[in-house]
C-alpha cells in the first residue's frame, strides 16, 4: 500500500509468547504448519522485549499475515477455532514495516498486548526509526562514509598515541589516574559502538530492500544493534 511518501510492507508477523510451552497444544491440527511450531530466536530473528509486565525472549509461535485478505481472514479464522491464542498466552506481538522515500527513514514497529494472569490486557508500542544508510552504505552519501572513516582514523591514532605513552612513561603514570581512565573508557564505549554498527551492516549484508512481496523480513536485529550504536556515540561524546 503506498501512502504518500510512505511505503507499508503489509505482510506483517504474528508471535505469541506462553511461558514455557513450547510444544503444540493436543486440541491444534497436526499438520507441522508453522503456527502450531515453537520458533527459538534464531527462526525468529528477534531480540528479548522488555515491556510494561515483564521482558520476553524473542522464541515463541510464530505466524506471518498473508497480504491476500481472504487468506487473511481464512488464517484468522483457523487460528481462533483451535484457541491458538488462550488463558496462557502471556504476550501477542504484531512486527511490521514502514518505510519514509523522502527522509529515508525505515520505521521498525512492534505492537503487543500484554495478558496478565488477573485479566484483560495491557497494549504497548515500539518503534525502531533507522536510516537505511547504517544498514545498506551504498545508499550513504561520500560525507558520511568519509566522516565514519575519520572517527575511525583518529580514535585509532589516540589509542596508538596511548600505546606510546605505556612505553615511555610507564602504564602506571600513563593510565593511573582519572583522564587516563576516561580515556579508555571512552574508547571502548567508541569500538564497542563500531562493532555494533559493522554488525547490523553485516546482517543486511545479505537482505534485499525492499523486502520481497510475499514475504516477512525481520529488521530488529540491526535496529536494535543501531540504537545501540547512536546511544553509545552520544555517551563517548559527552
Amino acid at each position: 500500500m503506498k501512502n504518500g511518501i510512505f511505503f507499508f510492507f503489509p505482510f506483517p508477523s504474528l508471535r505469541s509468547w506462553a511461558g514455557e510451552l513450547k510444544e503444540p497444544e493436543s486440541r491444534w491440527p497436526n499438520t507441522g504448519a508453522e503456527q502450531y511450531r515453537w520458533h527459538n530466536t534464531s527462526e525468529t530473528q528477534e531480540n528479548s522485549f522488555s515491556a510494561r509486565l515483564r521482558s520476553y525472549p524473542g522464541s515463541g509461535f510464530a505466524v506471518p499475515i498473508p497480504r491476500d485478505e481472504d487468506e487473511r481472514n481464512a488464517l484468522f479464522d483457523e487460528l481462533e477455532s483451535v484457541r491458538w491464542l488462550d488463558e496462557r498466552t502471556r504476550a501477542v506481538f504484531v512486527d511490521f514495516l514502514v518505510y519514509n522515500t523522502n527522509i529515508d527513514v525505515l520505521s521498525i514497529v512492534k505492537v503487543m498486548a500484554e495478558f496478565p494472569p488477573t485479566g484483560g490486557a495491557i497494549p504497548s508500542i515500539n518503534m525502531r526509526n533507522v536510516r537505511l544508510g547504517y544498514l545498506y552504505p551504498s545508499r550513504s552519501t561520500i560525507f558520511d562514509l568519509a566522516w565514519d572513516g575519520i572517527l575511525l582514523g583518529v580514535v585509532l591514532v589516540y589509542i596508538i598515541m596511548l600505546f606510546v605513552g605505556c612505553k615511555r612513561k610507564g602504564f602506571k603514570k600513563q593510565v593511573l589516574h582519572f583522564w587516563g581512565i576516561l580515556d579508555i573508557a571512552n574508547y571502548f564505549l567508541f569500538l564497542i559502538a563500531y562493532v555494533l554498527k559493522f554488525r547490523a551492516i553485516l546482517i543486511c549484508f545479505n537482505i534485499d530492500f525492499p523486502p520481497p512481496h510475499n514475504g516477512f523480513t525481520n529488521y530488529e536485529t540491526p535496529g536494535w544493534s543501531i540504537d545501540m550504536w547512536r546511544n553509545l556515540m552520544a555517551i563517548s561524546t559527552c
